[in-house]
């Protein structure tokens, strides 16, 4: 199972690692770059496997405004666990470590986590107004630094920005094909219909931080409609929906 640990301005005594970082908000093919590289160095290097994310998201406190997402952050800790991440650090993003020069939050955070080698996109920037950068890593840091290229998809850079609209668009397909694996999404049960032998059920997104398809009906896998998912499911349930179907009626 994956280790998660919280981190703070005192930093906690950490084992040794190899690190990749970033806010990996879609897990895909252009995170798995990162992290595949991760889990390969730190094997060679026989130390952990670590991804270093923020949160809350960062987006979020420097607009102050509301981000959707493509998964809970439960589903991102699963999926950097199934590529081999042992171990996810979590830094706290508040205000005042928005504020931070890029010069500090290398010396007060990044050298005190016994980091053996980091793994950063060419994109990622940290510090006040995002002034730093992969350079000023390779150039500040005691340990390696690699700097991963853009990863493309016909052409243009795959981003969670090109997967949410994908999503939103409907177009699965695609969205799978950024990703690197099929898209899916974590539902919770909010009303269920007897009709024959069947139920229609009423689900809502387990996290109102997701995005959700628009309103429509897709390939017969579901419907959208007024911010509900609405699938038909046979009168054979899985237990646990069964539980909840009985109490609803």
């Amino acid at each position: 199972m994956v280790r998660i640990i919280h981190i703070g301005p005192q930093i906690p005594k950490l084992d040794r690692s190899v690190c990749c970082i970033g806010y990996f908000d879609g897990m895909h093919k252009g995170h798995q770059k990162l992290i595949f590289q991760t889990v390969k160095d730190a094997k060679k290097r026989n130390c952990l496997a670590s991804l270093i994310c923020f949160s809350p998201d960062p987006v979020e406190v420097i607009t102050k405004k509301k981000s959707m997402h493509l998964f809970t952050d439960e589903d991102r800790y699963e999926i950097a666990a199934s590529f081999g991440i042992d171990q996810i650090l979590i830094i706290h993003f508040d205000e005042t470590f928005m504020n931070l020069l890029p010069e500090d939050f290398i010396d007060s955070y990044l050298e005190q986590m016994n980091i053996e080698k980091l793994i950063c996109g060419f994109d990622f920037s940290y510090g006040r107004y995002g002034k730093g950068d992969p350079a000023l890593l390779k150039e500040r840091c005691s340990f390696d630094v690699d700097v991963i290229k853009e990863e493309k998809y016909y052409g243009s850079k795959i981003s969670s920005t090109r997967i949410k609209e994908a999503v939103f668009s409907g177009n699965f397909s695609l969205a799978g094909k950024l990703l690197g694996f099929p898209y899916h999404f974590t539902l919770k049960l909010k009303n269920a219909v007897r009709t024959g032998d069947k139920y229609l059920c009423e689900y809502i997104n387990a996290d109102e931080r997701c995005i959700m398809p628009k309103d429509g009906i897709y390939e017969d896998l579901f419907e959208v409609k007024d911010g509900s998912y609405h699938l038909v499911r046979t009168y054979e349930p899985s237990y646990d929906e069964k539980v909840i179907i009985e109490a609803l009626k």
